[in-house]
């Protein structure tokens, strides 16, 4: 991979919080064991996405620990997330952080599989692949 297919520039990212708050709200979400994501399809754009990691998580460096790991996930799975998506991932309280945890979990919640439809956890079609309208996350 060429330095420049490993970027991650801002036009990839969520940045703002009216952003982060509308996904948030009209967002479909998805559970793992490492990460909860809420994803919001936005056909013909580019998928983006925002990280929101708690000070539940500890001090400012394992916060933005996390956050680059998080970031290496997204980059190591660019060519298989679909495009077209704004994602907001949130952390879940483990005791260890790791890259391929992390990059599995994405994997899970955010590439469809080899093949064919997208299948949610519970193995049924993914609502976010169907393109019909979805009601807010469950609070």
């Amino acid at each position: 991979m060429s330095k420049a297919d490993a970027s991650f520039p801002k036009s990839r990212r969520i940045l703002k919080r009216p952003d982060f708050q509308r996904i948030m709200k009209t967002g479909l979400l998805r559970r793992g064991d490492r990460l909860v994501c809420y994803i919001v399809e936005k056909p013909g754009e580019d998928t983006r996405i925002g990280f929101l990691v708690s000070r539940k998580f500890g001090n400012a460096v394992a916060r933005n620990r996390i956050k680059r790991l998080l970031r290496e996930a997204f980059r190591n799975l660019k060519g298989e997330i679909p495009e077209g998506m704004e994602i907001i991932a949130l952390p879940t309280k483990k005791p260890e952080y790791t890259l391929d945890g992390f990059t599995q979990d994405m994997r899970k919640l955010l590439c469809p599989p080899p093949g064919g439809v997208k299948m949610s956890a519970q193995g049924a079609p993914c609502p976010y692949s169907s393109g019909q309208a979805r009601g807010p996350a469950p609070t």
